[in-house]
């Protein structure tokens, strides 16, 4: 799969990943340093999400998770640092 397509798919999934980790920080909020007990919760959520589509898709569509899996983890990284930690962009940049 190019990183093109991967990248299309990433795009598609963004409104569910935020969801996922939405979901995800209200289910484990009473727990400190749940961060990879949600980490899996998001990524297995994600990955039987792809893995469905897999199943009826043909052709070029057709993806491997290990294949994105990697860009797809990046995401919901990505998406967890900028919607939970508020101070992220407040902290002054390194010099």
């Amino acid at each position: 799969m190019s990183i093109a397509a991967i990248m299309a798919l990433i795009l598609q999934l963004l409104p569910t990943i935020v969801k996922l980790v939405t979901v995800a920080e209200q289910a484990f909020s009473d727990q400190p340093k749940s961060g990879a007990i949600k980490a899996a919760m998001v990524n297995g959520a994600l990955q039987a999400i792809v893995e469905g589509g897999q199943a009826v898709a043909t052709g070029g569509a057709k993806a491997t998770w290990t294949e994105i899996a990697p860009a797809i983890q990046g995401a919901v990284k990505i998406v967890a640092d900028v919607s939970f930690k508020p101070d992220l962009f407040a902290q002054e940049p390194p010099e």
